[in-house]
Protein backbone atom coordinates (compact mmCIF):
# COMPACT_ATOMS: atom_id res chain seq x y z
CA UNK A 1 0.00 0.00 0.00
CA UNK A 2 1.41 3.33 -1.03
CA UNK A 3 1.18 6.04 1.58
CA UNK A 4 -0.12 9.45 0.59
CA UNK A 5 -1.00 12.49 2.66
CA UNK A 6 -4.52 11.15 3.26
CA UNK A 7 -3.06 7.99 4.78
CA UNK A 8 -1.18 10.09 7.35
CA UNK A 9 -4.17 12.33 8.01
CA UNK A 10 -6.58 9.42 8.47
CA UNK A 11 -4.18 7.63 10.83
CA UNK A 12 -3.67 10.83 12.83
CA UNK A 13 -7.42 11.36 13.11
CA UNK A 14 -7.90 7.79 14.29
CA UNK A 15 -5.06 7.81 16.82
CA UNK A 16 -5.60 11.31 18.19
CA UNK A 17 -9.32 11.00 18.79
CA UNK A 18 -9.97 14.15 16.77
CA UNK A 19 -13.47 14.08 15.34
CA UNK A 20 -12.83 16.37 12.38
CA UNK A 21 -10.18 17.67 10.03
CA UNK A 22 -10.60 21.08 11.63
CA UNK A 23 -9.68 19.71 15.06
CA UNK A 24 -6.70 17.90 13.60
CA UNK A 25 -5.60 21.16 11.97
CA UNK A 26 -5.61 22.84 15.38
CA UNK A 27 -3.75 19.90 16.96
CA UNK A 28 -1.08 20.37 14.30
CA UNK A 29 -0.84 24.04 15.27
CA UNK A 30 -2.31 25.23 11.97
CA UNK A 31 -5.37 27.21 10.95
CA UNK A 32 -8.66 25.34 10.91
CA UNK A 33 -8.57 24.80 7.14
CA UNK A 34 -5.05 23.34 6.84
CA UNK A 35 -6.00 19.65 6.75
CA UNK A 36 -8.73 20.43 4.23
CA UNK A 37 -6.13 22.06 1.98
CA UNK A 38 -3.87 19.03 2.33
CA UNK A 39 -6.72 16.71 1.36
CA UNK A 40 -8.54 18.61 -1.37
CA UNK A 41 -6.07 20.99 -2.92
CA UNK A 42 -2.94 18.86 -3.03
CA UNK A 43 -1.08 21.25 -0.75
CA UNK A 44 1.69 19.48 1.14
CA UNK A 45 2.65 20.34 4.72
CA UNK A 46 5.96 21.87 5.72
CA UNK A 47 8.62 19.49 7.04
CA UNK A 48 8.01 20.35 10.70
CA UNK A 49 4.26 19.87 10.29
CA UNK A 50 4.87 16.50 8.63
CA UNK A 51 7.04 15.43 11.56
CA UNK A 52 4.28 16.40 13.99
CA UNK A 53 1.67 14.62 11.85
CA UNK A 54 3.79 11.46 11.72
CA UNK A 55 4.18 11.42 15.51
CA UNK A 56 0.42 11.79 15.98
CA UNK A 57 -0.19 9.06 13.38
CA UNK A 58 2.32 6.73 15.03
CA UNK A 59 4.54 6.56 11.95
CA UNK A 60 8.31 6.84 12.01
CA UNK A 61 9.15 10.51 11.34
CA UNK A 62 12.11 9.55 9.13
CA UNK A 63 9.81 7.55 6.86
CA UNK A 64 7.34 10.45 6.83
CA UNK A 65 10.00 12.92 5.67
CA UNK A 66 11.08 10.54 2.91
CA UNK A 67 7.46 10.19 1.82
CA UNK A 68 7.01 13.96 1.83
CA UNK A 69 10.18 14.48 -0.20
CA UNK A 70 9.08 11.90 -2.75
CA UNK A 71 5.67 13.61 -3.13
CA UNK A 72 7.35 16.94 -3.80
CA UNK A 73 9.53 15.74 -6.65
CA UNK A 74 9.17 13.95 -9.97
CA UNK A 75 11.13 11.78 -12.35
CA UNK A 76 14.29 10.00 -11.34
CA UNK A 77 14.46 11.69 -7.94
CA UNK A 78 11.00 10.37 -7.07
CA UNK A 79 12.03 6.86 -8.13
CA UNK A 80 15.13 7.13 -5.98
CA UNK A 81 13.08 8.10 -2.92
CA UNK A 82 10.82 5.10 -3.61
CA UNK A 83 13.83 2.80 -3.75
CA UNK A 84 15.16 4.16 -0.46
CA UNK A 85 11.78 3.63 1.19
CA UNK A 86 11.51 0.09 -0.18
CA UNK A 87 14.97 -0.80 1.12
CA UNK A 88 14.31 0.62 4.56
CA UNK A 89 10.80 -0.71 5.03
CA UNK A 90 11.67 -4.04 3.42
CA UNK A 91 14.42 -4.64 5.94
CA UNK A 92 12.18 -3.67 8.83
CA UNK A 93 9.56 -6.16 7.68
CA UNK A 94 12.12 -8.93 7.36
CA UNK A 95 13.52 -8.17 10.79
CA UNK A 96 10.10 -7.86 12.41
CA UNK A 97 8.41 -10.83 10.78
CA UNK A 98 11.03 -13.55 10.61
CA UNK A 99 13.34 -13.21 13.54
CA UNK A 100 12.81 -14.12 17.18
CA UNK A 101 15.11 -11.34 18.36
CA UNK A 102 15.64 -7.93 16.77
CA UNK A 103 19.34 -8.15 17.63
CA UNK A 104 19.74 -10.65 14.80
CA UNK A 105 17.96 -8.58 12.17
CA UNK A 106 21.21 -7.32 10.69
CA UNK A 107 22.06 -10.82 9.43
CA UNK A 108 19.31 -10.60 6.81
CA UNK A 109 19.63 -6.97 5.80
CA UNK A 110 22.44 -5.80 3.54
CA UNK A 111 21.74 -2.09 4.08
CA UNK A 112 23.82 -0.67 6.89
CA UNK A 113 21.52 2.27 7.67
CA UNK A 114 18.53 -0.05 7.86
CA UNK A 115 20.31 -2.10 10.52
CA UNK A 116 20.35 0.91 12.80
CA UNK A 117 16.70 1.57 12.05
CA UNK A 118 15.66 -1.99 12.89
CA UNK A 119 17.60 -1.97 16.12
CA UNK A 120 16.19 1.41 17.17
CA UNK A 121 12.65 0.43 16.20
CA UNK A 122 12.62 -2.63 18.39
CA UNK A 123 14.44 -1.07 21.31
CA UNK A 124 12.19 1.95 21.47
CA UNK A 125 8.85 0.25 20.89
Amino acid sequence: MERDINFYLDRALERSGCTSDRKLSLLLGKGIGAVGFYRARGVLPEDDTMLHLAKIAGIDPAIALLDLSSWRTEGEARLTYSKILQKITGCVLIGAALLPSPAYAFAFCPYENAIVYIMEFHMLH
